[in-house]
């Protein structure tokens, strides 16, 4: 599945923090790339789907829970989705909150 493709990658240099271009998902879950979908870091589009075992597996790779782009990160994905679990994970490896505005 994802989780082994992303440890096999990870073990071999990936970088954990890369940002995505137009990621999208499949209902089963496969990557699509492609200029639509949910845009961000790995741990970002995890956390925005609600994905804990591939959250895990990043933060245990050390992915960056604070990493922003264009203002927007990891914590705000779990957030705005209400991912309360991944909000706590977040916050154990040191993510911070901050008030979300529109």
């Amino acid at each position: 599945g994802n989780i082994e493709i992303a440890k096999i990658l990870l073990e071999h240099g990936a970088e954990v923090d890369n940002w995505a271009l137009g990621v999208e998902f499949t209902s089963a879950g496969k990557i699509i790339s492609g200029g639509k979908g949910i845009h961000g870091t790995p741990l970002g589009v995890a956390a925005f789907k609600n994905d804990r075992d591939m959250v895990d597996l990043l933060l245990s790779f050390k992915a960056n829970p604070n990493y922003e782009m264009y203002g927007w990160g990891p914590m705000d994905s779990a957030i705005i989705k209400e991912n309360w679990d991944i909000v706590e994970v977040l916050t154990k490896a040191g993510g911070k909150q901050r008030p979300l505005s529109f």
